[in-house]
C-alpha cells in the first residue's frame, strides 16, 4: 500500500502569521495545505496556490454558504491553482447534503436541476468549470460514515474523531467499497503521533493544531 498524502489544516489569521506555518510544510515534504472556511477561503487559497506547489484544500461550513455561489468561485479558483484543489464538506446535515448535490451536479458538463432543503436551482450550469475533470476530489468530513446519496456522491470519507488504535469496523467496512478512499483527522502539535490513529491505513492524513 502506498504511503498516505499528508495534509495541514492552517491555522486563521495573517499571512504574517501563516507564511512561516507555510514554509515549514514546504521543507517538511506535506502533500497538501487546507484551510477552513473562514470568510475569504477562495482568497486565501489563491494566494497560497502562488507560494505552495502542492495540493490545496478546503473544508467548508455549509451552514453559512450559498452552495452555487461557491461552486462557481471554487471552479475559477481551481483553474487558477492548475487542477490542484480538494474540498471536504460536513454532510451530515441537510445543507451539507444540499451542497454536496450542488457541488456534484454543477461541475458536470450538462444543465442541472435540483430541489434540495436548503435550495432550488433550474437548468443551471457553472462555466467555466473547474481544471480537473470530471472535478476536484470531495471528501464527506464527518465522525460518522457518508450513507446514502452522500455515500454515492462523495469520493472519501475524511473521518473526525477518530481515536487511536485500530480503524474502527465502521471504517473497515467504508474502506472495502469499490474506489472508496480513507482519510483522518489527527492532532497536530508537539508530542503528536499521527501513526496512533492508524495512519499509515489511510489515503490522506490531515493534521490539524485544533483537534483534540
Amino acid at each position: 500500500m502506498a504511503p498516505p498524502a499528508t495534509g495541514l489544516l492552517l491555522p486563521s489569521g495573517p499571512w504574517a502569521l501563516v507564511e512561516p506555518v507555510v514554509a515549514a510544510a514546504a521543507s517538511d515534504g506535506v502533500d497538501a495545505l487546507w484551510v477552513r472556511d473562514d470568510g475569504a477561503p477562495t482568497a486565501r487559497l489563491a494566494v497560497l496556490g502562488r507560494r505552495y506547489a502542492g495540493r490545496l484544500g478546503l473544508v467548508v461550513d455549509p451552514e453559512r454558504r450559498l452552495p452555487s455561489v461557491l461552486a462557481k468561485e471554487l471552479a475559477s479558483l481551481d483553474r487558477l491553482v492548475e487542477g490542484r484543489l480538494e474540498v471536504a464538506v460536513p454532510a451530515w446535515s441537510e445543507a451539507g447534503l444540499d451542497t454536496l448535490e450542488v457541488f456534484t451536479g454543477l461541475w458536470s458538463p450538462r444543465p442541472f436541476s435540483y430541489r434540495g432543503v436548503t435550495i432550488a436551482l433550474e437548468d443551471a450550469r457553472c462555466l467555466p468549470g473547474p481544471r480537473q475533470v470530471p472535478r476536484p476530489r470531495l471528501w464527506a468530513l464527518g465522525r460518522s460514515a457518508p450513507s446514502g446519496r452522500a455515500a454515492e456522491l462523495a469520493d472519501g470519507w475524511l473521518v473526525a474523531g477518530a481515536r487511536p488504535g485500530r480503524p474502527s469496523p465502521a471504517v473497515t467496512d467504508y474502506r472495502r467499497r469499490e474506489g472508496a478512499l480513507v482519510g483522518v483527522v489527527v492532532p497536530d502539535g508537539p508530542g503528536a503521533d499521527p501513526g496512533a490513529w492508524w495512519a499509515e491505513e489511510a489515503d490522506l492524513v490531515l493534521r490539524d493544531p485544533e483537534a483534540r
